[in-house]
């Protein structure tokens, strides 16, 4: 009986561990620079089990060419670990909306702490051309540097459980002894 209930404990536990460490992550931009000036800065929270963009909140600054925008908004079709497609609004018709777009040079999954824009492919500032934002777009700016970096979940979220856990296996331990 105390074997079982010992080994439903610590399965218990293991699983609230995993899923403390499974909490949406914030990444920030990190140096993105366009083509004509302007700059990219902010940051967007990502969860890995969900495949989804929780938070959204990326600003960029005038250029030569485009004025910039604030983005608050994923683009619904696009949510892959490599890619970030943002948009200024949520609204069904996306036509004419700004779009910000850059793919990873890593997907965000198994990247560590930061990761490259891939400036060989897709890396944009532009105007949606079509009701979803598919592939057509007008591109405004390119990017010509930039990375998003983050900090792993802290140890700290998960310390309390495996405090609690290691009490337990201790007290047993202790009261099998006397």
């Amino acid at each position: 009986m105390q074997r079982a209930f010992f080994c439903a404990l610590v399965l218990g536990i293991t699983f609230l561990t995993a899923q403390a460490s499974a909490a949406p992550m914030r990444w920030y931009l990190n140096n993105f620079v366009y083509d004509d000036g302007g700059t990219a800065f902010g940051y967007f929270d990502y969860d890995i089990l969900a495949n989804k963009f929780t938070t959204v909140n990326v600003t960029t600054t005038a250029g030569r060419v485009f004025n910039g925008a604030t983005y608050s908004y994923a683009v619904p079709i696009y949510t892959v670990p490599n890619q970030l497609y943002f948009v200024t609004s949520a609204s069904g018709d996306l036509t004419g909306t700004p779009v910000f777009a850059s793919i990873l040079e890593a997907d965000m999954a198994f990247s560590g702490d930061a990761v490259s824009v891939e400036l060989l492919y897709l890396f944009y500032e532009g105007i949606c051309q079509s009701p979803s934002c598919g592939s057509d777009f007008t591109i405004q700016r390119q990017l010509v540097s930039g990375y998003i970096s983050t900090n792993p979940v802290p140890l700290p979220a998960a310390l309390p459980l495996f405090l609690i856990g290691l009490a337990t296996v201790l007290s047993t331990a202790r009261r099998r002894r006397t």
